[in-house]
């Protein structure tokens, strides 16, 4: 019962927004700053950016989308008047050309994803993005002997908590990973950039 109310309650968008800079955002958010001169900006795609908190991060050029599946956090969005443009879709379904997307934002998704899922996305993000383009991936993980994030993840909404080496393959499968940082604000936290790897030569 008492679960199922918090969930109600971080279904609301300014609870959301409260909820995430409680959970340590704003230290993801640094590490994003940090690393976005590594990449164009023409096209940012914010996938599961739920009410586009980040779009703040790219204001001074580029298009910042986005993407998530929840229609009431994007309308908190579009209420907040925030630049760029929101777009109700799925990540495993991507609407947009291949190497058309210069950087990806993928911070605290994965974990609501089952693995066949996040194997899609990650796909999808990886066809999307240009040759020269960044996965920025951020993300809370599963450490057994962390009381807190166990707490943590007792009230989380995502049901798939994965260990960062777990992570890690997954997102090897279609990314090489030339960057890694780990911190525990509250959970165990993961930062990944990392690049689409090349397809493999036709015989």
């Amino acid at each position: 019962m008492l679960r199922q109310l918090a969930h109600r309650l971080v279904a609301l968008p300014w609870v959301y927004d409260l909820v995430q800079t409680l959970a340590g955002t704003q230290s993801v958010d640094r590490r994003i700053a940090a690393q976005v001169g590594r990449a164009a900006r023409r096209v940012v795609v914010d996938v599961g950016g739920g009410t586009g908190q980040r779009g703040q991060l790219f204001a001074d050029g580029g298009l910042y989308v986005c993407l998530d599946l929840d229609a009431q956090k994007l309308r908190g969005w579009r209420l907040r008047g925030r630049t760029g443009r929101a777009l109700l879709a799925d990540a495993t379904r991507c609407p947009f050309a291949s190497a058309t997307v210069d950087l990806v934002l993928l911070t605290a998704v994965a974990h609501h994803l089952a693995t066949e899922q996040l194997e899609r996305a990650l796909a999808e993000i990886a066809r999307v993005l240009g040759p020269q383009g960044l996965l920025l991936l951020a993300e809370p993980t599963w450490v057994p002997w962390h009381p807190l994030g166990r707490l943590l993840w007792h009230f989380d909404r995502g049901a798939h908590p994965r260990s960062a080496e777990t992570l890690g393959a997954l997102v090897r499968r279609d990314f090489e990973i030339v960057h890694e940082e780990r911190w525990t604000p509250l959970h165990r936290v993961v930062f990944y950039v990392a690049r689409p790897r090349a397809p493999a030569p036709s015989c």
